[in-house]
């Protein structure tokens, strides 16, 4: 198994899977911006990797491990954030992600009641249960981050 089939769990392969994420903007925190998929598109994270070069099967693993993706849901006003296939988070997520709230909030329209969480929006994924975190409303965690 290639190193790029090891991850085919993160691909949206069900007609719910692609409906969600035609709902959802996903974004990548890369080269020092905040990069954005395709809007209404089916693509998983992953694909959306694959499309633009970024990953390849000899670095797919390293890149899910060295950057933040995640989601946000408009019509909920929530933004989701993790990296590794993991979908894990820690104190250093945290810390970059309040890092570039600025830079998030501009490029995803985020507004100052948007929702901030760590993880993914669903508690088990294939079977599998991972560790979710609400942060607090952006407002609060861009004043947090002036003091």
């Amino acid at each position: 198994m290639n190193g790029l089939d090891r991850f085919g769990f993160l691909k949206g392969t069900t007609v719910e899977h692609a409906e969600f994420h035609r709902l959802r903007t996903m974004f990548c925190l890369k080269d020092g911006a905040v990069k954005v998929g395709p809007s209404g598109s089916a693509l998983s994270h992953i694909e959306w990797f694959e499309s633009e070069g970024w990953i390849t099967a000899a670095n797919v693993e390293e890149f899910l491990e060295s950057h933040i993706r995640g989601f946000y849901l408009p019509d909920k006003n929530e933004l989701y954030c993790y990296k590794g296939a993991g979908f894990y988070f820690d104190e250093k997520v945290a810390a970059k992600l309040i890092e570039n709230i600025g830079k998030l909030k501009e490029t995803l329209g985020l507004v100052e009641n948007t929702k901030f969480y760590l993880g993914p929006k669903d508690a088990i994924i294939g079977g599998i249960r991972y560790k979710q975190s609400f942060v607090g409303a952006l407002k609060d965690l861009a004043d947090s981050h002036k003091a």
